[in-house]
């Protein structure tokens, strides 16, 4: 009997028997022996490919899950491949739509800033390409044509073909959130603004006049009227307009 080892682990034995006594020979057990690490190697390859493949099906299922849109942009063809099903729901397209456009075909002609969409894909594309990798924001177009804003970044794909993976969030509701703080923000600034001047005011009808004033040009010069009850002003019909 001859072991099969692999990695010191002994998984099983090669065995010839003869029903003549001693009739096996040293040529015999050499043979067995170089047999049995045959058999190891190929077993130890089936375990490998084995684990490959196993490891491979869990990335494209953790691709595939994943809260972002996940594509690969192959810079020869400038087309898109390998989308993940949240890409497609981004982009309102199906992963076979896809993978028949590039970032061209889905951003619009110029970007917020004013810069035109191509000269700036370019130019974020040879950051990734040089630095291994760039995180920016980008304004793209969805199947429908609706524009939308989302967060890009790009990782250099290691290989002879140029290729970048892409990683693409919808930042649309974080970016209305923003927007809506600084409008709060500034409307409170006003209103402290306007607080102050009407507190440093003399007279009852002067803070009433600031008041309306103010109001009239927070509000784009439109005609403000400011009004308390008579009673607060011992009769006085406390009304102050703004023109």
């Amino acid at each position: 009997m001859v072991p099969i080892i692999i990695t010191g682990k002994v998984l099983g034995v090669l065995d010839i028997q003869d029903n003549v006594t001693n009739n096996i020979l040293p040529e015999d057990i050499t043979l067995l022996e170089s047999l049995a690490s045959q058999v190891a190697i190929a077993l130890q390859n089936a375990d490998l490919y084995r684990r490959a493949e196993t490891a491979l099906q869990e990335t494209n299922l953790l691709i595939d899950y994943a809260a972002e849109g996940i594509l690969v942009l192959d810079m020869t063809s400038g087309l898109f491949t390998d989308p993940n099903e949240n890409a497609a729901k981004i982009y309102g397209l199906s992963r076979e739509e896809l993978v028949k456009v590039g970032p061209a075909q889905m951003s619009p002609p110029k970007q917020p800033d004013g810069r035109d969409s191509a000269e700036k894909a370019r130019e974020q594309i040879n950051i990734a390409l040089e630095k291994g990798s760039n995180i920016f924001e980008w304004n793209h177009i969805n199947g429908q044509g609706h524009e939308f804003s989302c967060e890009i970044r790009l990782v250099r794909i290691p290989g002879d073909r140029p290729r970048l993976r892409v990683t693409v969030t919808d930042i649309t509701e974080r970016k209305r959130q923003q927007e809506l703080a600084i409008m709060r923000a500034r409307q409170q600034e006003t209103i402290n603004l306007i607080t102050q001047k009407i507190q440093a005011a003399a007279t009852i009808e002067d803070a009433m006049q600031v008041a309306a004033r103010e109001l009239g040009r927070a509000l784009g010069n439109k005609p403000t009227l400011v009004a308390l009850e008579p009673d607060a002003l011992g009769g006085h019909d406390g009304k102050t307009v703004a023109e």
